[in-house]
């Protein structure tokens, strides 16, 4: 029986629990954890649908993105920033307990959707700095 080392954990396996990817091999169990990484973000670069339509109605829906825009003023106003658990409540508020495609609030990833929240109130920061700086 011949054994090769996985080239992602070190692992002495044998080949016949081997994958060849790439030039590189992996034992299955990190063959597994890549193929689980690469399918994570499957939805239009989005976790899954349901993070991803609730990005598409605030970024999309004029009244709700400016909804979270006058939110972003205000946690600015506080020194505050996204945070998961804000926007669930901030969502759950203007949306119940799913999107208007049918999307279940609960299959949201509230992490990205906070990470990205935070880069708009980034944005409306930088924009604000440089108005301050015209007048």
């Amino acid at each position: 029986m011949i054994h090769k080392l996985c080239d992602e954990c070190g692992k002495m396996e044998s080949v016949d629990f081997m994958v060849a990817i790439d030039d590189n091999i992996y034992c299955i169990e990190c063959d597994t954890r890549k193929e689980n990484e690469m399918t994570e973000k499957k939805y239009n670069g989005w976790k899954n649908r349901a993070t991803w339509n609730v990005a598409l109605h605030f970024g999309n829906c004029e009244s709700l993105y400016y909804e979270m825009m006058r939110k972003c003023r205000q946690l600015a106003g506080e020194k505050k920033r996204w945070t998961a658990e804000l926007a669930v409540c901030f969502v759950r508020y203007h949306m119940g307990a799913v999107t208007p495609d049918g999307c279940h609030l609960g299959d949201v990833d509230w992490d990205e959707i906070a990470v990205a929240w935070n880069d708009d109130l980034n944005y409306f920061l930088e924009t604000q700095a440089d108005e301050r700086k015209k007048k």
